[in-house]
């Protein structure tokens, strides 16, 4: 009896903040508590939260920004319960993108990105704790692409300074996520972009925290490349192999050579 009071008085409470959070007025500190409230609640009733968020969570229309940014608090704080609903997230998100035209919407969408990414990589790394462990970095690789590419093409380059760094954050945990051939068209493109942030902006630590990983990517790529160049079978290098490995190259003396 008492386990079905406290969870009616759960569910009460998240009606009553959900209804605040989701105002069309802009009351930032009442909704950033109320976001805050449906984050602590649902580290345990999370198919109820996720239930009202997601009615606020529509395809074709853009979102809040605080039911965005709820989603990316809960990705971070119930990385098990979150990471089931975030392909069906990840689907609808995807049009929304286009969607976005105010810095602050970009920021928020890129920052969700960013924690929806992490949360997936916490959770594959962990399958033996996992409620499904049948989940595999390919069940989100298409979306993730998308997105990406939607970030690194029209947001990367933003003129406002923290959307660059959010996005910059962003790809940077989302290419763990791509396809390894995506990943390896990418990343000679990718890096010296994210090196080029280093002129534009001041907070270098955020940006060479983006750029280690994918210097790590870079030089796996460039090293298992090397090897097939040297030694392809049929005597023949991949398509495009030498290229890519040249500019994996390039860009992790780059990046080594900057003192990074």
């Amino acid at each position: 009896m008492a386990s079905m009071l406290e969870q009616s008085e759960h569910i009460n409470t998240m009606c009553l903040f959900s209804f605040f959070m989701f105002l069309q007025d802009v009351v930032p500190d009442w909704q950033q508590a109320a976001s805050n409230i449906l984050v602590a609640v649902g580290n345990k009733y999370i198919n109820d939260i996720m239930e009202e968020i997601l009615s606020k969570f529509q395809p074709g229309i853009l979102p809040h920004f605080f039911v965005v940014q709820t989603l990316a608090s809960l990705s971070e704080s119930n990385v098990y319960g979150m990471v089931p609903f975030l392909n069906a997230i990840l689907g609808t998100m995807l049009p929304m993108l286009g969607m976005a035209k105010q810095d602050n919407m970009k920021w928020v969408f890129s920052s969700a990105l960013s924690h929806f990414s992490e949360s997936i990589l916490e959770y594959l790394a962990n399958l033996d704790k996992a409620p499904d462990p049948t989940v595999r970095k390919d069940t989100f690789s298409s979306e993730i692409y998308a997105a990406y590419d939607i970030l690194y093409c029209n947001w990367i380059q933003s003129r406002d300074s923290k959307v660059r760094l959010t996005v910059a954050e962003a790809v940077g945990s989302m290419s763990h996520l791509m396809a390894h051939d995506k990943l390896e068209e990418q990343l000679p493109k990718l890096i010296p972009t994210i090196l080029s942030l280093y002129k534009k902006n001041t907070e270098h630590y955020v940006i060479s925290k983006v750029g280690r990983p994918l210097m790590t990517a870079a030089g796996v790529l460039y090293r298992e490349l090397s090897a097939v160049c040297r030694a392809p079978p049929g005597g023949r290098a991949p398509p495009g192999g030498m290229l890519v490995m040249f500019s994996c190259q390039d860009v992790w003396l780059s990046w080594h050579g900057n003192g990074s």
